[in-house]
């Protein structure tokens, strides 16, 4: 069975971005230019091909030959230094539309462009993830497997908390996905949604993940768009149930 992840976007001139690569579940995998019926430079990198111009708009798909389990989990562009500084939303194979970039980005020589989806499954030990943009315009996106009844916190791709990622930042945007063809809480024993508590155990966001295989709809992964401070200490958790 094959599987792909194509990532289309607009710039601010006018011109379109267009992405796609062949992709294993639940594996990051970084979108070189693509497919190659379109007149582009095949397999060369976003921000060698793109540098210069603005995005503006982009969304991913997950796309998987002869099936429709393929679901979105989050996609981003990270800089040369290894900097998350957007996030992309997307979904399953029937995906469609193109939303606003939470901000434009200037595309700038070394910018790769990355995602990442799962076969969906009715399952507890999925992966969860939530995709951040914050005020100053630092991005991140925190994840984990779930593990059944047991709250399990989201770490970062360098290991860290949200917490010790984004202390002192406020979110103003946020994106969360989850596989499970029947919810992060099929069981009613979990919590139906990502959480963010302070250390002292106080509930500060909720963040209810969207399934983006190809049932979950034809719209992107919506965003959830209100503040949330983040100190030092906080964590984020996923806590499923089957």
């Amino acid at each position: 069975m094959a599987s792909a992840i194509s990532i289309m976007g607009r710039c601010s001139d006018g011109t379109f971005v267009s992405l796609e690569d062949a992709a294993t579940s639940n594996a990051l995998t970084a979108i070189s230019t693509g497919p190659g019926d379109l007149n582009i430079p095949q397999d060369q990198p976003f921000g060698k091909i793109y540098d210069g111009k603005v995005l503006t708009h982009a969304v991913a798909l997950a796309q998987t030959t002869d099936s429709d389990g393929g679901a979105f989990l989050y996609a981003y562009i990270e800089d040369a230094s290894g900097q998350i500084v957007a996030i992309i939303q997307g979904g399953g194979n029937n995906v469609s539309g193109m939303p606003k970039l939470s901000r434009p980005l200037k595309i700038t020589f070394g910018m790769v462009a990355k995602a990442k989806f799962q076969d969906a499954a009715d399952s507890a030990t999925l992966t969860g993830a939530l995709a951040v943009h914050c005020n100053s315009g630092k991005c991140d996106v925190f994840f984990a497997t779930g593990v059944d009844d047991t709250p399990t916190a989201m770490l970062n791709k360098d290991g860290a908390s949200i917490g010790q990622s984004l202390v002192g930042e406020t979110i103003a945007h946020a994106y969360a996905t989850y596989p499970g063809t029947r919810g992060v809480n099929d069981g009613v024993t979990g919590v139906s949604g990502f959480y963010v508590e302070s250390s002292t155990g106080s509930l500060k966001a909720m963040y209810p993940p969207a399934g983006m295989d190809a049932g979950g709809g034809a719209s992107p992964c919506p965003l959830m768009s209100y503040p949330v401070r983040i100190d030092q200490n906080d964590t984020c958790t996923i806590t499923t149930s089957v």
